[in-house]
C-alpha cells in the first residue's frame, strides 16, 4: 500500500523480478479484505496512507493477519514519527530516501522469519517442543 503509484509499481516490479508474488492495494480497506482472503507473509505499507496513518492501521491489519510481517515505509522521517512507528508491531521501518536494496533485504528477512515461525508451530503441534 502506497499513496505513490510510481513507488508501488517500481517496488512491485523489483520484488516480482526476485520471484515474489506481489499485490498492490490502494488502501487499508482493500488490503484488509485481501488479508482475509489470502495469506501474505509480508505487507509493505506507507505511513502516509489516504484513509489513516500507517501506524494506526497496524493494529487493524495484525488483527486480521497476525502472522504477516509489516514493513512500514515513509517519505520523510522525523525522530518523533520514527519513535511512534516503532511502537507498533512492525518488522522493519524503511525511509524511502535510503537505497532500495535495504528494503529488498528486509522483505527477504521477513519471509525468513515467517518460515521459521511456521516451522516452530509445526514442531509444537507435532509435540516436538518449542525450540
Amino acid at each position: 500500500m502506497d499513496p505513490d503509484p510510481s513507488f508501488a509499481g517500481k517496488l512491485s516490479a523489483t520484488l516480482c523480478s526476485q520471484g515474489y508474488d506481489v499485490e498492490i492495494a490502494d488502501g487499508i480497506t482493500t488490503a484488509g479484505q485481501r488479508l482475509k482472503d489470502v495469506r501474505f507473509g509480508c505487507v509493505i505499507m506507507d505511513e502516509g496512507l489516504p484513509e489513516m496513518k500507517g501506524h494506526d492501521a497496524v493494529v487493524l491489519l495484525k488483527a486480521i493477519s497476525p502472522a504477516s510481517q509489516i514493513i512500514m515505509t515513509a517519505t520523510r522521517n522525523t525522530m518523533e514519527l520514527e519513535a511512534r512507528i516503532r511502537q507498533e508491531d512492525i518488522f522493519f521501518y524503511y525511509v524511502k530516501t535510503f537505497d532500495m536494496h535495504e528494503l529488498q533485504m528486509a522483505v527477504l528477512d521477513a519471509f525468513r522469519k515467517v518460515a521459521k515461525e511456521e516451522r516452530s508451530r509445526a514442531r509444537i503441534s507435532r509435540g516436538g517442543g518449542g525450540k
